[in-house]
């Protein structure tokens, strides 16, 4: 019997959904026992949220020729680096529509198309804006989605209908061209079956090459998403059935079984690895379709996922996804070391090499073995501290009862003794021949061999130091080294052991792992890393003085490159980096470096288990630290070839924003110059390197430091070009800098006639100076030459009056003596004896006249101390009490006043201690504010009135004599005397004739008060 067409129909459906129902139950049963595992596992994940800066509820996302990423959010259009969000509400001076952006589009030819929610579109090209409203024919409806043609025409899937542009005017479809009225929530244009449309609520509609109208699909009616893949087939999903694919030759959908996920009002993007990212409400998926199981990995905001709703995807030019959710922005890219799960959690994992790529991981409680699909094998119940694999690749694992030999399958015990057992087995390693070396950490602490037969405390070598090595490493040439803590390295040689210390260069203070390859030993501690050249060990340092600080385990690769693990990260030395090293030995490494950003979680161990760094068989690099464990295959290291494009962003003179244009003119004066600039790298935007020169001030290029600005102050008048260059976290340089061109005016004060009128008047002061210090020293020279004088004259006087006259006397009186000599020489003898007396009176006179001029010199600077020095002297000799008094500030008296008032008060002292007959002898010095006074005064005898009047006294300058010294000075002198009650001389000296000019000030002073001048006076 023949079944009627419809029957056969209802039949192929029927077996074709029981197929697939058994399909996804085997297909469930073989992924059963495949752990679910978080997509932070191999991606780095970066959150932005408000706090962060970055808009909430965001809607597009979309990057431009340029590199930048553009954000359409409710809140506004935003513009993203990897650094700094910065808000745009303009271009060229002219708004955006609104600020509730629903749709983005970046275009092949620079532009930026931009739908609002409310109606209307926007173009932003060259810094211009062009809105499209529904006066250029667009339908004034949300913009739910932009698209382009391959043959360049813009589409837009509005609210309620479609349209495109040509001409710069937008045409709605036709009615009736089968399109229902609903939401056109999705439009693919570049799909080579036809022009494909998701609507919200009726499902998804094609119109072929050609064709004028749409046809319904074979989707539902829940609401759809579209994905145009890279094998060129088409995606949907929907909320009730999950994930098809359409086929072209069958016109309808097929289900793609994803077993165990739901897909509900998904997002879909295919990254370039041919994954599928698929978005909804509080999840974020990524499923690999082409592999057996299908396997999916999940992100949720539980695990840190901005927000809870997914609403924009993208894959960025170098394959960094983004994701705009309802709380933020967040970003996921591929681990350049990539973490592998364990079933069992293993507290502080070791690891060390196994058979044909594979590991064996260690710790509390167990040790796995990983093959090298990465998949662990059953665990085997044994608490390990300490792996170990020889040259014969035989892997050995410490553990509280022993050293468990692992070959293949086999498992065997090398038990410890009683005394051994329950310790902590910190390092582990086999010697030339054959022997078995344990470190073992507790109360039976220590270094052991094992020959075969019997444990044997340090190899009965008793020249090792006491206590537990932290690592044991067999070189090249059947040499066993030991690294202790302290400082410390043994090596034993042939029977031999030498010691190395600090004296030896070493400066790693704990020793956490060694490494021998052919003659070198590198090795490593908390402190840092050496090389021994043979003789001693050397420090090696990082190009910027790194010490790689905390270095556990260490590597060196067929190629000659160094892999090093730390408390920082790993770290890669390269071949020709370290021949230079062993050439120079204070040459500082380039190196690079992976951490945290590049998917390494926990820290290198710093105790046990040790090594932290190891090679497999298969060349990979395996990693352990206190959390994780993991691999990097350094022969396939994921690079990002794409050259940064590097942009100046902004530009600030004195505070004040500046428009970006070359040949710009800066106001006058300006000072400090801030300019910012930018690379457009987002994959890992904090490695990018900036170089930049302002040609004109810089005399090379500047490293930026991660900076993203430029500051320079006191900038000088003139023209001045800006370069800035970066590169990305590969070292890849711009393809081309960015400059920035801009002219600073001067000042008044900062031109050249300003310069040269400056100049001008700094050489007329510098001879006006110049003249005047001549001119002080003019004067100086002519004051000495006037005191010279003086002092001849006084010489000259004294010579005459003294001198002379006496010897004169003496000449007369012995021409006398000599007519008596004859006649009667009683008298003769008698004159002879006054003629002596005179004589021995005038050497006298004539030495106190020289003792005068000498004081005069030596106590030029004070009269009172020469002065006092006189009255001293003679109060000595004569026995006569004497009082020296001073009042007012003592000031500098001029030299040819100052000699004249000497000698008046000098000539008045030794009137008084020889004729006064006096008991006391005063001399009184007063520096007052309109004179200075002189007064010498005694309680003697008194003078005779004539005496006073008298001219002079025969052979001496006398009174007159002072009275004559005082007229030379302007000086006013009054003498008081009476017979028995003493006699007082008073000098008597106008300030302005007395003291010497004081300096003028450049600076008011202060104005006397009243008090302070009566005190003066």
């Amino acid at each position: 019997m023949t079944l009627a067409l419809p029957a056969r129909r209802l039949i192929a459906q029927l077996g074709a959904t029981l197929l697939t129902c058994c399909l996804s139950v085997v297909l469930w049963a073989a992924t059963a026992t495949t752990p679910q595992r978080s997509l932070l596992a191999n991606f780095h994940h970066t959150a932005w949220t408000v706090q962060q800066g970055a808009p909430a509820d965001i809607w597009a996302l979309a990057q431009t020729r340029d590199g930048w990423l553009w954000i359409g959010s409710s809140s506004g259009l935003y513009r993203f680096d990897g650094v700094r969000f910065e808000r745009v509400e303009a271009f060229g001076g002219q708004k955006l529509l609104s600020s509730n952006i629903l749709s983005l589009l970046a275009t092949d030819d620079g532009s930026l198309w931009i739908g609002y929610r409310f109606g209307g579109i926007s173009r932003a090209r060259a810094g211009a804006l062009r809105h499209y409203t529904e006066q250029d024919g667009l339908p004034k409806f949300s913009i739910m989605d932009i698209a382009s043609a391959p043959d360049g025409t813009v589409w837009a899937a509005t609210a309620k209908d479609l349209a495109y542009l040509t001409d710069e005017r937008w045409h709605r479809l036709a009615r009736g061209s089968g399109l229902p009225d609903d939401v056109m929530n999705q439009i693919v244009v570049d799909y080579p079956a036809g022009l494909a449309v998701a609507t919200r609520g009726s499902g998804v509609y094609l119109r072929p090459p050609g064709a004028a109208q749409f046809h319904h699909l074979n989707l539902g009616s829940s609401p759809a998403s579209l994905l145009h893949a890279p094998d060129q087939s088409l995606l949907a999903v929907n909320d009730a059935e999950g994930l098809f694919r359409y086929s072209d030759a069958r016109r309808r959908f097929t289900p793609l079984i994803v077993p165990r996920e739901r897909f509900e009002r998904s997002k879909l993007l295919m990254d370039r690895e041919g994954a599928l990212w698929s978005a909804g409400g509080g999840f974020l998926r990524r499923t690999l379709l082409n592999t057996r199981n299908q396997d999916s990995y999940t992100l949720s905001q539980a695990q840190g996922l901005s927000g809870a709703y997914v609403q924009a995807l993208l894959e960025d030019s170098e394959g960094t996804v983004w994701i705009g959710t309802s709380g933020g922005l967040d970003r996921l890219r591929r681990n350049r070391l990539v973490s592998v799960p364990l079933d069992t959690e293993l507290y502080q994992p070791g690891i060390t090499r196994g058979e044909l790529g594979a590991v064996w991981v260690g710790g509390v409680p167990s040790v796995v073995d990983i093959k090298p699909d990465d998949l662990p094998q059953r665990p085997l119940p044994i608490s390990t501290t300490a792996l170990y694999t020889d040259p014969a690749n035989v892997a050995w694992v410490g553990s509280a009862r022993g050293i468990w030999r692992m070959e293949g399958k086999d498992r065997h015990l090398v038990a410890f003794p009683e005394e051994l057992r329950d310790g902590e087995v910190q390092a582990i390693s086999r010697d030339g021949q054959g022997g078995l070396w344990v470190a073992i950490s507790g109360k039976r602490q220590g270094l052991y061999r094992h020959d075969g037969e019997q444990w044997q405390r340090k190899g009965r070598y008793d020249a090792l130091p006491d206590g537990t090595p932290l690592a044991i490493q067999l070189d090249g040439l059947d040499q066993l080294w030991f690294g202790y803590s302290g400082n410390r390295i043994a090596r034993l040689s042939g029977g031999k052991v030498t010691l190395f210390s600090s004296l030896d260069g070493l400066e790693l203070g704990n020793v956490l792992s060694l490494h021998g390859r052919g003659r070198q030993l590198w090795a490593g501690g908390e402190n840092g890393l050496a090389v021994y050249n043979g003789e001693r060990f050397m420090p090696v340092r990082g190009v910027l003085g790194e010490r790689f600080l905390g270095t556990s385990g260490m590597v060196a690769t067929a190629e000659g490159d160094l892999w090093l693990h730390g408390t920082e990260g790993i770290s890669r030395l390269g071949a020709q980096e370290i021949q230079t090293l062993l050439k120079q030995p204070d040459h500082l490494l380039q190196y690079e470096r992976f951490n945290f950003q590049d998917g390494l979680t926990g820290s290198a161990s710093q105790i046990r288990p040790l090594p932290s760094l190891i090679e497999a068989s298969d060349k990979r690099i395996w990693y352990a630290t206190s959390v994780a464990v993991g691999w990097l295959d350094p022969h396939h290291i994921p690079r990002n070839n794409r050259a940064p494009p590097v942009e100046i962003t902004g530009l600030q003179v004195d505070g004040q924003r500046y428009p970006l244009e070359n040949g710009l003119v800066l106001p006058k004066g300006s000072s400090k110059l801030r300019i910012e600039f930018t690379a457009l790298s987002l994959r890992v935007p904090e490695r990018v390197r900036f170089r930049y020169q302002l040609q004109g001030v810089d005399k090379g290029w500047q490293e930026g430091q991660g900076l993203r600005e430029a500051v320079y102050t006191n900038l000088a008048p003139g023209q001045y070009r800006f370069t800035v260059t970066a590169a990305n976290e590969d070292g890849v340089w711009s393809e081309k800098a960015a400059t920035l061109s801009f002219e600073a005016k001067p000042r008044l004060t900062q031109t050249g006639w300003f310069a040269a009128l400056c100049a001008f008047l700094l050489l007329a002061l510098l001879v006006l100076l110049f003249r005047l210090r001549m001119r002080q020293v003019s004067r100086r020279i002519k004051d000495r030459a006037q005191e010279r004088l003086i002092e001849r004259e006084k010489l000259a006087r004294a010579v005459n009056d003294t001198l002379l006259q006496g010897m004169q006397g003496l000449m007369l009186r012995i021409q006398g003596a000599q007519r008596y000599c004859d006649e009667d020489a009683g008298k003769a003898q008698d004159m002879i004896q006054e003629v002596l007396d005179q004589a021995d009176a005038l050497m006298a006179e004539s030495r106190e006249q020289i003792t005068a001029l000498r004081a005069v010199i030596e106590f030029a600077d004070g009269v009172p101390r020469a002065l006092g020095e006189i009255g001293t002297m003679l109060s000595h000799e004569h026995g006569v009490f004497f009082r020296l008094l001073t009042e007012g500030e003592q000031r500098d008296i001029r030299c040819e006043v100052r000699d004249e008032i000497y000698q008046i008060g000098r000539e008045a002292l030794f009137n008084a201690f020889r004729h006064a007959k006096a008991r006391k002898v005063e001399l009184e010095l007063l520096y007052g504010r309109d004179f200075l006074q002189l007064r010498v005064g005694d309680d003697g005898c008194g003078i005779d009135p004539t005496q006073i009047q008298a001219e002079r006294r025969p052979g001496h300058w006398g009174i007159a004599g002072m009275r004559e010294r005082a007229e030379q000075i302007g000086a006013e002198l009054d003498f008081w005397s009476q017979p028995g009650n003493g006699t007082e001389v008073v000098l008597k000296v106008p300030a302005e004739l007395a003291y010497t000019p004081k300096k003028r000030r450049f600076w008011p002073t202060r104005p006397e008060t009243e008090a302070e001048r009566s005190t003066e006076s």
